[in-house]
């Protein structure tokens, strides 16, 4: 038995990403979110606090080196979201 259409799926798209990546289906999220991103040791690389609008978050990842990351987002101090994405 699948999720019904009707219910929002968080995602992160694109991926892979180039430059920018916008997580989408934050619902009843609004206000700060503080964005995590791993490298694949494991090694923090970005550690933000971002806005989340209309259920979405946009990450802009241009700084960060080509390979597999892993994201996680926190609101008031819970993972909210994770997921791994790779970048170009």
């Amino acid at each position: 038995m699948g999720v019904p259409s009707s219910v929002p799926r968080t995602t992160i798209v694109p991926n892979p990403v180039y430059d920018q990546l916008e997580v989408q289906g934050l619902v009843n999220i609004t206000g700060a979110m503080d964005v995590e991103v791993a490298d694949a040791t494991g090694r923090i690389v970005f550690d933000k606090t971002i806005l989340s609008v209309n259920g979405k978050v946009t990450i802009s990842v241009t700084e960060l080196l080509s390979g597999a990351y892993l994201l996680r987002l926190r609101s008031m101090g819970d993972v909210v979201f994770s997921s791994q994405f790779v970048k170009f």
